[in-house]
């Protein structure tokens, strides 16, 4: 009687898709950003730009790491520099998406005023920086043209684009694992 006996042989792990990982990162990246954003509106602490950019710069350091961590979990364990800095910026932009439209629908239909006092402010700062009152009207003209909800969306996605592609260039730097058996 003759046996057979069968190989089991595994399918190779493929590598998962840029815009599906750094999807992911960047829907909880942007809950993150909601959340950041909603505590500094009611504290109103949205004048406090050192501490929105420290939360920004860590935020997209702890997403874009653990995205790029899921990104080689999911796959073969590897993932080039290339891939690392797309994983970054897919990751920017559905956040920046996330995050600049709650901003917009928190500043257009929940705290109304959130614009006036910013632009309030902004005359006090100008005012105390010894600006005429032409400059200062020409100024104020222009940032109310910035404040706009359009305006403040686009900026706010361009914004975080930028600043998750400048963190990606560091990060992947460091999370980057090449496969050794593809040539360039």
């Amino acid at each position: 009687m003759e046996t057979t006996t069968s190989t089991y042989e595994t399918a190779p792990q493929t590598q998962p898709g840029v815009w599906s990982v750094g999807m992911k990162g960047g829907l909880y990246t942007g809950l993150v950003f909601i959340v950041f954003s909603l505590i500094t509106f009611l504290a109103e602490l949205q004048q406090d730009s050192g501490l929105s950019t420290i939360f920004m710069v860590i935020s997209f350091i702890v997403g874009i790491y653990l995205t790029h961590k899921a990104f080689k979990d999911q796959g073969n364990g590897f993932m080039s520099y290339g891939q690392g800095l797309g994983l970054g910026v897919v990751l920017g932009l559905v956040s920046g998406i996330i995050g600049s439209l709650f901003s917009v629908i928190y500043m257009t239909f929940i705290d109304e005023t959130i614009i006036a006092r910013q632009m309030e402010i902004a005359r006090i700062q100008l005012e105390e920086q010894g600006m005429s009152d032409a400059q200062i009207e020409q100024a104020m003209e222009i940032s109310e043209m910035m404040m706009s909800p359009v305006a403040l969306f686009f900026i706010g996605i361009l914004t975080y684009i930028v600043v998750s592609f400048i963190v990606s260039l560091i990060v992947s730097a460091f999370t980057k694992n090449t496969d050794p058996s593809v040539e360039f």
